[in-house]
């Protein structure tokens, strides 16, 4: 039987030669679209046999040339049944949706479908494609919701596999955090360093280098680096001029450049850049570009001055920015319906890929059955006193084993007795210091409150005393609780992220620092012992941060994805050396430490002195 096997090996070889050659044309003209490399990608198009492939591999690649810079009309075509050729279908006909009717929810609803349709199949290269015109709709600040956008950029890392992969997700994480509702962007150098590693990987006239300098630029000018940033800018323009699809960053880049100007009381090369702008108008849309130029426009008009022309371009634009607020809520509004259809349809999709899976396993058995029965009934003939005989040595080992297992588990008691003694003691240790210790740090923040009010007046004092009166039962109550040995509460009733929430709101109450708690994921509860843990963990971090940091803003930003706990907490206080960092009796950073290092997780610390601080856990969940 083998040797028909490797008889019928070079017939199947010659059978599927045309249709890997196939493949390998149509895959490498996927990777230069990726790529922007649009003259290759028509090359490789017109390469292909499929004639129905071709010309939507065609209109693809025209449709992100023009990016909507000019308007034509696509032929209508049938749906392919196919699933390569319908996810290209899907693909192409949603960024002409994107670039002609950008607050059209169609495009959006053509690039789910694709989506779905190649995790399905499993291919990684149409998948990442689709990920990344799902993320230029969000780029295109179409839909605002942060939490679905960072959905899709960990699809994107976990399918990570060339550059480019690295380079649109670093690049859309910026998008994502220049887009957050807090004023600091905080993007760490390590951060910064590492994109500039990636984009190593292209020559320095790439197209990639045009959103890579557009965005450094922004985040230079966020940081008051004017220079630079103007720098940043103008490189950015250089690169764009070479390439037609890329003239919205052209607009953009004149845009910021004309706020510099405008910062440094340069009205004449401000107005210069803005005129700039407006040869570079954004024709997908126009609506949102004109809305730029003119109340840009009211700003410098009204640094010099000349309120009319101000209130004139101000006006304008205020019209303008009602337009596209109402097409944003329409737009929201289909997507929310179309997140409902999409969870329906991939649902769908898993039960077929179930059932798929069984018949396949089921074809495959019978084929194996017929094929080896014959072998396994003489094999079976000649095994019979081999295994009568293993029987009767395994149940000599099994007896062993029972004995051996006896003794193990005695041990096992004797140190679990031990250790669970430990234990206690240093569970009775932490819950002073980071359940009790963090409501005392906030009734000091109470008591300084009461100081300060006592004279100015701003806040009811009546008020504030009952605040402190709380805080003093609390901190008797968790002494009870702690002297019972009880773990119950909010952590065991209602679960972490309530507990945390209530925490947030309790110290924010105190109008001395402000907490924002940001979560994804945490649908479900986790494992009771885990929950305490963590809640221990962020409580002695926030408690840091009012005792050490100055800070009066800090946020907590707890997600679940992919059986991965991920916490970021960060404030804008004075920060710290963390090389400097000693143990205090073992409670403090290092006692936290080792609590990660227990649960097999990792903790990172990003602190610039005067310009806050950043804790990173992450904790895998078994």
């Amino acid at each position: 039987m083998k040797y028909i096997f490797f008889v019928l090996i070079p017939f199947f070889l010659f059978s599927f030669k045309g249709k890997y050659e196939e493949k390998d044309i149509f895959n490498n003209f996927l990777i230069e679209v990726y790529n922007l490399n649009y003259d290759k990608a028509t090359e490789k198009a017109l390469s292909i046999k499929n004639e129905e492939l071709k010309i939507l591999c065609l209109d693809l690649v025209k449709i992100k040339f023009y990016a909507g810079q000019k308007r034509f009309t696509l032929k209508n075509v049938i749906i392919p049944k196919k699933n390569d050729t319908k996810i290209i279908y899907l693909i192409s006909r949603g960024y002409y949706y994107l670039y002609t009717t950008p607050y059209d929810i169609k495009s959006f609803e053509l690039f789910s479908e694709a989506y779905v349709l190649a995790k399905k199949n499993k291919n990684t290269l149409l998948l990442r494609l689709t990920l990344v015109a799902i993320l230029d709709v969000y780029y295109n600040e179409i839909y605002k919701s942060n939490n679905e956008c960072l959905f899709y950029l960990n699809e994107l890392k976990k399918n990570s596999l060339i550059p480019a992969d690295n380079y649109y997700y670093y690049l859309h994480f910026i998008h994502l955090k220049l887009r957050s509702v807090t004023d600091n962007v905080n993007l760490n150098k390590g951060f910064l360093k590492s994109f500039s590693k990636i984009m190593s990987n292209f020559d320095e006239n790439h197209p990639f280098y045009a959103d890579y300098y557009s965005s450094l630029g922004i985040l230079l000018k966020l940081d008051n680096k004017t220079n630079e940033s103007r720098i940043m800018f103008q490189k950015a323009i250089n690169i764009s001029k070479k390439h037609f699809y890329l003239e919205h960053i052209l607009f953009r880049s004149h845009i910021h450049l004309s706020e510099l100007y405008r910062k440094n009381n340069n009205y004449l090369e401000s107005e210069k850049q803005l005129d700039h702008a407006a040869k570079h108008i954004n024709d997908s849309d126009s609506l949102s570009s004109e809305y730029y130029l003119n109340i840009y426009k009211s700003f410098i008009y009204y640094d010099r001055k000349k309120y009319r022309r101000a209130y004139d371009y101000l006006k304008e634009s205020s019209i303008q920015l009602a337009k596209l607020d109402y097409k944003n809520n329409i737009s929201e509004i289909a997507k929310l319906d179309k997140k409902y259809k999409t969870a329906e349809k991939e649902k769908e999709i898993l039960i077929e890929r179930q059932n798929n899976k069984q018949n396949r396993n089921l074809l495959i058995g019978s084929v194996l059955f017929i094929a080896l029965g014959g072998t396994i009934a003489t094999l079976t003939l000649q095994n019979s006193k081999r295994k009568r005989k293993l029987a009767e040595q395994q149940k000599a080992l099994e007896t062993q084993k029972n004995l051996t297992l006896i003794k193990e588990q005695e041990i096992t008691t004797i140190n679990a007795m031990v250790d669970g003694q430990e234990k206690e003691r240093k569970r009775i240790a932490e819950d002073l210091h980071d359940n009790l210790g963090s409501v005392l740090a906030t009734l000091k923040l109470h008591f300084e409150n009461l100081k300060i009010n006592k004279n100015k007046k701003k806040i009811d004092q009546d008020k504030l005393f009952d605040k402190t009166e709380n805080l003093i039962d609390e901190a008797y109550l968790k002494v009870r609780r702690i002297a019972h040995a009880k773990n119950a509460g909010v952590i065991a009733n209602q679960g972490l992220l309530v507990a945390i929430q209530m925490m947030a709101k309790k110290i924010s109450s105190a109008d001395k620092i402000h907490i924002e708690v940001i979560d994804y994921g945490l649908d479900k509860r986790l494992e009771n012992s885990l929950e305490i843990t963590v809640f221990r963990i962020i409580q002695e971090l926030i408690t840091n941060i009012i005792k050490h940091a100055n800070a009066t803003k800090a946020s907590i930003n707890i997600s679940l994805y992919d059986k991965n706990l991920n916490v970021i907490v960060e404030d804008n206080g004075t920060g710290f050396n963390a090389s400097k960092i000693k143990s205090e009796n073992g409670i403090g950073i290092n006692s936290i430490k080792t609590r990660i290092k227990h649960l097999k997780g990792s903790f990172t610390v990003d602190s610039t002195i005067g310009k806050g601080s950043s804790i990173i856990i992450d904790i895998p969940i078994i």
